[in-house]
């Protein structure tokens, strides 16, 4: 199934986005999914197909012991030598159950304007992180700028554990 909205989505800066849909298994399947996909603005109806390219796939997929929420943001880059498009995948590195029953569940995709996402099944909280940190590969760069300059202090004492020589056992100890 799918639809085009009238008018492309277009979220003004500094504004939480939330996807949110119902969706109920009426037969208890081995292989099921009911992800959503939120479509590129030049996606055609009557072509919809697994290739449509698309920039966010959330929601429940079950296949034997795979039971799970997906989360996956596509991104598109030029490649530099040939100018063409590559689709990058970047997948939550780390989904949650979802239940296997025959009850509707809501699922709730929120992303935030500070890079941050959370995801709930019937409103409960079931995963959340940064675009940096949970997913593989990253959506955004880690934002770090390497200084050339720095070096280890010539004290720098490299061991995990430092024991304190001033440390003592409480009174209480037994």
């Amino acid at each position: 199934i799918s639809h085009k909205f009238r008018h492309p989505l277009s979220l003004p800066p500094n504004e939480t986005f939330i996807l949110q849909y119902e969706a109920r298994s009426q037969f208890h399947f081995r292989c099921t999914s009911a992800f959503i996909k939120l479509l590129t603005a030049d996606y055609k109806p009557q072509a919809f197909s697994n290739s449509t390219e698309h920039i966010i796939e959330f929601g429940p997929e079950r296949c034997w012991d795979f039971n799970q929420t997906r989360f996956t943001v596509i991104t598109y880059q030029e490649d530099p030598e040939t100018h063409q498009k590559i689709k990058i995948e970047h997948k939550m590195k780390h989904s949650h159950w979802i239940p296997n029953d025959e009850i509707t569940h809501l699922f709730t995709l929120i992303i935030r304007p500070n890079n941050t996402f959370e995801y709930l099944i019937d409103n409960r909280s079931m995963r959340n992180g940064t675009f940096i940190d949970a997913f593989d590969p990253p959506i955004f760069n880690m934002p770090y700028i390497d200084d050339p300059t720095d070096v280890k202090p010539e004290d720098w004492d490299d061991r995990i554990l430092i024991p304190d020589p001033n440390a003592k056992k409480p009174l209480d100890w037994d």
